[in-house]
């Protein structure tokens, strides 16, 4: 293989140089596994807007809890192992390509120069005339149209290919988060399916032989007499854990409360934020301004609870502390019926705190339309025996 052929891999040496500082530490990062997925999540077209996006990406991948400022791979090692990198790139757009011109065709360039003169022919001077007239009669009927030239290139001729890295450039690409492993109209189906009847909570109706007894009793007609309808309300308290690895799935925990809370049957329930474990206060507000007391939801009235979180499987990570205060959080809660929703696949929860975690509580997956594992939650909220 040619140099001039040689294949280069985005971001390859800083890779390679961050798994090297890695090397002999006890918790590693930055492997082959994550390099391949950094491959993948740009071959998608992510995060190549901007120089910014792509450093994002590269920590978000890269960048684990433990690694702090005494370890050697750090933020500040990451930045300056990613410009180093990026300044290959900026050197690479500086450079001038080869001009090709629009008036004559692409051999005819490359044979003159401007101590050159093109080669004498054996045309008559009076048909080349002709000719030259009847060119320029043509150039001038049909000036302004778009005129491409193709020539045989020899087999050694190098192919050249206009330079259309800083095209790219020109657009601005966003992140979309709008990709939902189950549909939205099965997640609205699920909530509605959770539902428990009460008295007087449906719409009024008029009831006529009421109204005919208090025509009796009066001796005319004053106004209609009613009557209130069963109804029925889901009872759904969602958990959300929020912010960190699970902006990833953004997407799904807003379609849980949007069902949950705007759906066409009203929920008798709450939606509460917390950071990785819940701590003395639990957050009613996506921006963490307003709260309330873990212990006032705890020691409250039963409730269904579905806390929803990768339970540390998106970073593929193990975090003791982790395990112990989410165990803390569901001795405290034991009185109630919960459920958890681990955004991740089964496969990814293997040597991470979701599968010590999965022992404590029901953990369940998202599955998709064809499967029942929304389903199951439900079912698990109905058993009259809570496991």
């Amino acid at each position: 293989m040619n140099e001039t052929d040689t294949i280069q891999l985005p971001l390859y040496a800083c890779f390679t140089e961050l798994m090297r500082l890695e090397t002999g530490q006890a918790n590693k990062g930055v492997d082959p596994s994550s390099y391949l997925l950094l491959l993948d999540t740009l071959q998608k077209g992510y995060m190549i807007g901007s120089r910014e996006s792509l450093l994002f990406l590269c920590k978000k991948i890269w960048l684990k809890p433990f690694h702090n400022k005494n370890h050697p791979v750090n933020e500040q090692v990451l930045n300056e192992c990613f410009e180093r990198n990026m300044a290959v790139y900026s050197v690479m757009e500086n450079e001038t390509n080869i001009p090709i011109s629009t008036g004559q065709p692409m051999a005819n360039n490359a044979a003159l120069n401007e101590n050159e003169q093109p080669a004498a022919t054996d045309t008559d001077p009076a048909e080349d005339l002709s000719t030259k007239k009847k060119g320029n009669n043509t150039n001038t009927a049909r000036k302004g149209e778009l005129y491409l030239t193709i020539k045989d290139l020899d087999i050694n001729d190098a192919f050249v290919q206009p330079d259309i890295s800083t095209k790219l450039k020109q657009d601005n690409f966003f992140f979309n988060y709008h990709s939902l492993p189950v549909s939205r109209r099965f997640i609205e189906q699920t909530i509605r399916s959770l539902r428990y009847r009460v008295q007087g909570a449906g719409s009024r109706q008029i009831d006529l032989p009421g109204t005919v007894n208090d025509i009796a009793r009066k001796g005319f007609f004053e106004d209609w007499q009613y009557t209130e309808q069963d109804g029925f309300n889901t009872r759904w308290t969602l958990f959300i854990d929020h912010e960190g690895s699970m902006i990833a799935f953004e997407d799904l925990l807003q379609a849980l409360i949007t069902a949950a809370s705007s759906g066409s049957i009203k929920n008798d329930g709450d939606v509460f934020y917390f950071k990785n474990y819940t701590t003395d206060h639990l957050f009613t507000n996506a921006d963490h301004t307003r709260s309330r007391s873990f212990k006032e939801i705890a020691n409250g009235p039963r409730r269904n609870i579905l806390v929803v979180s990768d339970a540390g499987a998106a970073r593929g990570m193990y975090n003791g502390e982790r395990v112990q205060k989410t165990y803390a959080m569901l001795y405290h809660l034991r009185k109630h019926r919960i459920a958890w929703l681990n955004p991740m696949p089964k496969e990814r929860w293997n040597k991470t705190s979701a599968q010590e975690i999965k022992d404590f509580v029901q953990m369940f997956e998202p599955g998709n339309d064809n499967s029942d594992d929304l389903g199951n939650i439900v079912r698990s909220f109905k058993m009259k025996i809570q496991p």
